[in-house]
């Protein structure tokens, strides 16, 4: 039986099969990073940075051996990508177990102590209708002074009991609430900037559209990121990537909200502000980053500087989120920032 490969190789040849090769990466690498579930915003970052790179390089060679290991490399990365996600999820989803059975367990506490306080009210009840029925009316007396004395303990213990129960749950709740939102901030905050991540970039796109509140957005790409991964250490980059941050934010007006897109890539988004005052304000702060030097600890790295390319667009009405966010990762992703699409003519673009 002839194998798909070579039926495949009699079509198109081997250089079909390696411009379809190639296209299939392509497709794989845009759909992941565009419509994937970005439960973990760190190890999103990881699977896009190492999928752009295997593209970079089959891009550079098409050779067939240089597709097998790509290949291969694809497939370890998605390995351990799917690995890391349910390993997260399950933990995730038996933290909220956790909850939800701790609350569960104090609701029944306080069910059932309040079905107490109700048996001891009601036997109190027939105790009263028991002395209403005696003739004696000093043993009445005697006995209605003890029911009420009994009475009273049992709505003091209740009470104590009612506010230590109360108490409790609340403190549980209070609990309950802390942990949840750090696992909300997990999810929308970048561990390396503590900016927000992708995640609530996306949410304030489609909150300022909705809203119909004009914008305008800064999209900056440190350069030569994953070179310095690879010559000097992850390490580095990272420390490449805290400092372009942290001068970023310091840089920027106090109304600009800003994001770590993913990777090398960041996004500001400014209401209130024109496209021209925005290109004019990054262009300067861009310079003014790369114009300083900084040392990194890497043996034989020294100085380096931080350079960056961007671009800047204004959102006009009826430009929907999907379309923002589709404009932002042909600049962020593509090599150069290119893209054929029609929009990206919106995109002014300056090389720092």
């Amino acid at each position: 039986m002839i194998s798909i490969r070579s039926y495949l190789e009699k079509l198109a040849g081997e250089e079909g099969l390696r411009s379809a090769f190639l296209k299939l990466i392509q497709s794989l690498v845009r759909v992941m990073q565009e419509k994937m579930i970005k439960a973990d915003a760190e190890e999103h970052n990881w699977l896009c940075a190492n999928l752009d790179s295997l593209q970079r390089r089959l891009m550079t060679d098409t050779s067939p051996k240089n597709i097998e290991v790509v290949a291969a490399l694809l497939t370890k990365t998605l390995e351990d990508h799917w690995l890391k996600l349910g390993i997260q999820f399950d933990n995730r989803q038996h933290e909220f177990k956790r909850i939800i059975n701790l609350l569960t367990e104090s609701a029944a506490r306080l069910d059932g102590q309040n079905k107490h306080f109700y048996l001891s009210l009601r036997e109190a009840v027939q105790n009263f209708q028991d002395i209403s029925q005696m003739e004696d009316i000093t043993y009445v007396r005697r006995k209605l002074t003890e029911q009420v004395a009994n009475l009273e303990e049992t709505v003091q213990r209740q009470e104590g009991v009612s506010n230590e129960t109360v108490g409790r749950l609340q403190s549980e709740l209070e609990q309950a609430h802390r942990q949840i939102a750090s696992l909300i901030e997990a999810v929308t905050t970048d561990s390396l900037t503590r900016l927000p991540a992708r995640q609530a970039a996306e949410k304030a796109l489609r909150e300022h559209i909705e809203n119909n509140e004009p914008f305008v957005l800064g999209m900056a790409v440190v350069e030569r990121l994953e070179l310095i991964n690879l010559r000097y250490g992850v390490d580095s980059g990272d420390e490449v990537v805290r400092k372009f941050a942290r001068q970023l934010r310091e840089n920027m007006p106090e109304r600009t909200l800003l994001y770590r897109w993913g990777g090398p890539a960041f996004l500001s988004l400014v209401p209130r502000m024109g496209a021209g005052e925005l290109r004019v304000l990054l262009q300067k702060v861009l310079s003014e980053i790369a114009a300083e030097p900084i040392e990194l600890e890497a043996k034989g790295a020294g100085f380096i500087r931080i350079t960056s390319r961007f671009a800047v667009h204004e959102w006009t009405p009826g430009q929907g989120a999907e379309k923002m966010v589709r404009l932002v990762d042909i600049f962020c992703f593509s090599p150069k920032g290119e893209s054929g699409d029609a929009d990206s003519r919106h995109i002014s673009k300056a090389a720092i």
